[in-house]
């Protein structure tokens, strides 16, 4: 009788030892399903900013562009009388995108004559 008590002891101190060790896998398993979430959460929000970001750039890259263009056209009413830009007109490309070129408020024109004589390095040969 004490054989078969201590059988049943043993069965059943096996069963409760799987029954933890089956429910410490599941918590495990649990645990790695959170961090993959979690991971999977991070890489969807780092995308978010990053496409958030390329489209303020595009825009920002379009008002550029647009107020490029405005200049140039700005600019072409007066070219057609004689005058020019003593700066060129913005191009829409720069490497420092904070800190622009200061010729872009510059709103100062030159005006050429319509007789410029030779250029300099031709004027010389003319008066010898």
């Amino acid at each position: 009788m004490q054989k078969e008590a201590a059988l049943k002891l043993d069965a059943l101190f096996e069963r409760v030892e799987g029954q933890r060790q089956q429910e410490e896998e599941r918590k495990r398993e649990e645990q790695r399903r959170q961090e993959e979430a979690q991971r999977l959460e991070a890489q969807r929000l780092e995308e978010e900013r990053t496409q958030a970001a390329e489209e303020r750039r595009r825009e920002e890259l379009a008002r550029r562009a647009r107020e490029s263009l405005e200049a140039r056209e700005r600019a072409g009413d007066w070219l057609q009388f004689g005058y020019k830009p003593l700066e060129p007109v913005f191009d829409g490309d720069w490497d420092n995108e904070d800190n622009p070129p200061e010729y872009l408020d510059n709103e100062e024109w030159s005006h050429l004559d319509s007789n410029q004589g030779p250029p300099a390095c031709e004027a010389g040969a003319l008066t010898s």
